[in-house]
């Protein structure tokens, strides 16, 4: 919905009996600019009464959290964030490259907030930025076991790196050493790196070895009810800002970012992997064919959305 569309609903609509209520924000200025877009987003939520189940897919800052916090956090028993941006885009001569907004990024500040103002949600789903398994991340799982009524949730873990494309002040981690501020396969872009491939390919990396301890995480020192159900589903792996950008080989990305399903039984977890015979057979088609390119599906993402466990209305 483009901003004079939001502002209109916000002005000539009553919806007096709403409980529920399912959105996509598409902020998607390149061709029309919306410089107003986040005021009207927040006049659009507040003209709702408090709502008992939101989804909010697309475009997403801090101004729209907090309206949705404040207005609605109170009553929500099922809440899905879903920030994302479109990639970079050209103009009509298909020289320029038009760069977009980052992708509002969760940090543990903002999980606090949504812990406090939202005490109800029992049923979650929200992006997490994979950090190389560092404390930081970590931190951010940890805020998951102070919210007293969850049962389910669905963590996306995002591999991505917009920032080193589209944030002009953006350096190298001190961290790097002079292999990792190499170009990667001779590139002539300054922003691909081997140190950015690296870390990009230790973070897709998700296999039951960090599900497991991401479950733990969370349930160890849980308050109020127990966790039932984490959905882990893998996104992002190797992007750096460009819808066209995919540094690495894609079918390798795609064989690392696993999805998994992790489940309360009796005394015990059970932890499944969701799309398992897909990627096994995708990987020995690759391996037969290890030049094609026509690998590069998810192939976990169907059977993450229609579990049928959390983050329904999300897809």
């Amino acid at each position: 919905m483009s901003e004079d569309v939001l502002s209109w609903i916000s002005q000539n609509c009553s919806f007096s009996s709403l409980k529920c209520l399912s959105v996509l924000l598409n902020c998607d200025d390149h061709m029309e600019e919306q410089p107003h877009y986040a005021d009207a987003a927040v006049s659009f939520l507040r003209s709702f009464p408090p709502l008992d189940e939101l989804s909010i897919v697309g475009s997403l800052e801090p101004s729209i959290l907090d309206a949705i916090l404040t207005h609605h956090g109170s009553r929500l028993e099922n809440l899905c964030l879903r920030p994302t941006e479109e990639g970079a885009m050209a103009d009509r001569t298909g020289l320029h490259t038009h760069q977009r907004a980052i992708t509002m990024i969760f940090t543990a500040d903002y999980l606090t907030k949504i812990c406090v103002q939202c005490p109800q949600p029992q049923d979650l789903t929200i992006p997490i930025k994979r950090m190389l398994s560092s404390p930081r991340e970590t931190e951010l799982y940890k805020c998951f076991s102070k919210m007293p009524r969850l049962q389910s949730l669905f963590l996306v873990l995002d591999c991505s790196n917009w920032r080193v494309f589209r944030d002009p002040t953006w350096t190298d981690p001190p961290s790097y050493d002079v292999y990792d501020r190499e170009p990667f396969q001779g590139s002539f872009l300054p922003y691909r790196k081997k140190g950015q491939l690296r870390e990009a390919l230790m973070n897709c990396a998700v296999d039951e070895r960090l599900a497991r301890p991401i479950w733990e995480t969370i349930t160890s020192d849980k308050t109020g009810t127990r966790l039932r159900t984490l959905r882990l589903w893998t996104t992002g792996g190797a992007e750096l800002g460009d819808e066209e950008d995919f540094i690495g080989n894609p079918s390798t990305v795609n064989h690392l970012s696993r999805s998994w399903l992790i489940r309360e039984v009796g005394e015990g977890v059970d932890i499944r992997e969701l799309g398992r015979a897909a990627r096994e057979l995708r990987y020995r088609e690759m391996r037969a064919h290890p030049h094609s390119k026509d690998y590069c599906d998810s192939g976990a993402t169907e059977e993450v959305f229609s579990e049928g466990v959390a983050g329904e209305g999300c897809e």
